[in-house]
């Protein structure tokens, strides 16, 4: 593959993450030979972020529990927890009420 052809190669494969950003004032580029290694890296650097946001972010923050959800909580903390106890996973699941 030569260089040009990967370099359009890679401009396609890029071109979701560059997608068609505009910031004040940036003019649209639509293909990576556009962007110098900088650019790339800060573009590649945003979309990191973004996505690292989306997975670390909780979606449930604000809401409340259920009041049945709250109390089956407090009961698994109010459990004794013992060292290294393996208990099986229908057992587990057979003792917090659910269909396993």
């Amino acid at each position: 593959m030569s260089e040009r052809e990967s370099g359009e190669a890679l401009s396609i494969a890029l071109q979701p993450l560059l997608g068609y950003r505009i910031q004040a004032g940036q003019k649209i580029m639509q293909t990576i030979k556009d962007l110098s290694v900088e650019e790339l890296k800060a573009v590649i650097g945003e979309v990191v972020e973004e996505k690292l946001r989306e997975m670390l972010t909780d979606p449930d923050a604000g809401l409340s529990l259920r009041p049945e959800i709250r109390e089956r909580l407090l009961k698994d903390l109010q459990e004794p927890q013992h060292d290294e106890q393996n208990i099986p996973a229908a057992e587990l699941a057979r003792r917090r009420g659910l269909e396993w």
